[in-house]
């Protein structure tokens, strides 16, 4: 019993007040919150660097893994768009994130192709 009162005891020695131990974590948060801001301005500007913004609109053709020429039916959300597919591939759900689409550079004098003949459901 007197180990357990002696433990319980506070000394002066090992005590820290508790507004010291709250402006020491404030401090340590402020230091931490500048350098995560710091950091997300770092990756803001190395992924500026590179990317493009690319947006379509209904009715554009674009290619779909850089091979299959399908139309852009609508927008879903920032990042993705729903395709006009054709009855092969029901099975697949039309809606894209937009790094898979590709815009179609249509040549001077040509229009785009059409889709794959069905025969039987199935393409040729």
């Amino acid at each position: 019993m007197a180990q357990f009162i002696y433990n319980q005891s506070q000394y002066s020695s090992t005590v820290i007040e508790a507004v010291e131990r709250a402006s020491a974590l404030d401090e340590i948060r402020k230091t931490l919150l500048s350098k995560l801001q710091k950091a997300r301005d770092d990756q803001k500007k190395y992924y500026n660097r590179n990317h493009l913004l690319v947006s379509f609109n209904v009715g554009n053709w674009v290619l779909l893994n850089r091979k299959n020429l399908k139309m852009v039916l609508e927008k879903w959300g920032s990042q993705a768009y729903k395709l006009k597919l054709t009855p092969a591939y029901n099975k697949i759900h039309p809606v894209f994130h937009m790094s898979l689409l590709e815009k179609y550079k249509q040549r001077e004098g040509k229009t785009p192709p059409p889709g794959p003949e069905l025969v039987d459901s199935e393409e040729e």
